[in-house]
């Protein structure tokens, strides 16, 4: 459904294909292609939290932000 509009990053894991790591505010401006487009985030309440964060710093409309908590 998302395609090529899609970005697995591996907290812990290495996995050929795939990045590593963090999401933070130098990942998102590295990969996310410019700030007008809907960002959907799956993450634990921490994380969720710090991607959020990253987001309203880099000036992301919060309407565009969907957030799928668990």
């Amino acid at each position: 459904m998302l395609g090529g509009n899609f970005i697995n990053i591996l907290s812990d894991e290495v996995s050929l294909g795939y990045a590593n790591g963090r999401i933070t505010e130098d990942f998102l401006k590295a990969n996310c292609g410019g700030i007008n487009q809907y960002f959907y985030v799956c993450e634990p309440p921490p994380m969720m939290d710090s991607i959020e964060k990253d987001l309203t710093n880099l000036k992301v409309n919060e309407n565009i932000i969907v957030k799928e908590e668990f």
